[in-house]
């Protein structure tokens, strides 16, 4: 098994034991979580309904593809077929403090939480003109990436791989909702909130 960078091994336990309290671990626990998603999912859907038109359902509907080709590639090709030849933190260094429930599966690189979370960030950074839900957005992808590494359960670099993956992702569904929708260029699509 290849060696663990000491830059990132240095960064897990600065951010795993260094920031650790008390107070924090009920949040990170929650940012970490399936169910953040949820919440994320019952906003979606009633600004879909507040703005419903032909072009909010295209975007969300390759929104919803975006996420869904980020995490497949993540989980199915990418941990399985790279697999970075390491396993999951608190799998394989004996003083990591897991702060949730189970660790996972082997694989750790990329962060799908990562990827997903800033997947819809970076989409919703493209169609919102209002700057500070774009920047809301953001940064509550950039903590959901976090959390992963504070409950230990991610490599710092597993975090940024995926969190640039879906990045990269957001931002390239958004431009094929626009040319689906018949955009082609000639303005920056944004839509109301």
């Amino acid at each position: 098994m290849p060696q663990n960078h000491p830059v990132d091994v240095w960064l897990l336990r600065s951010i795993n034991l260094g920031l650790s309290h008390p107070l924090l671990d009920p949040v990170m626990r929650f940012l970490s979580s399936d169910e953040i998603w949820l919440g994320i999912g019952a906003l979606l859907l009633l600004w879909t309904a507040k703005h419903f038109n032909r072009r909010t359902v295209t975007l969300v509907i390759f929104l919803i593809l975006a996420v869904l080709l980020t995490d497949y590639l993540c989980h199915n090709v990418i941990k399985v077929v790279y697999a970075r030849g390491r396993g999951r933190p608190c799998l394989i260094l004996p003083w990591v403090r897991l702060v949730v429930a189970k660790c996972g599966n082997w694989f750790s690189f990329p962060s799908n939480h990562a990827a997903n979370s800033m997947c819809v960030a970076a989409f919703i950074a493209k169609v919102v003109p209002n700057r500070w839900i774009r920047r809301g957005a953001i940064a509550l992808a950039a903590l959901i990436a976090f959390s992963r590494v504070y409950v230990g359960v991610h490599f710092p670099t597993d975090v940024l791989a995926g969190a640039a993956l879906g990045s990269f992702f957001g931002i390239l569904f958004y431009h094929l909702g626009n040319w689906v929708d018949g955009y082609r260029g000639r303005r920056r699509a944004t839509l109301p909130i």
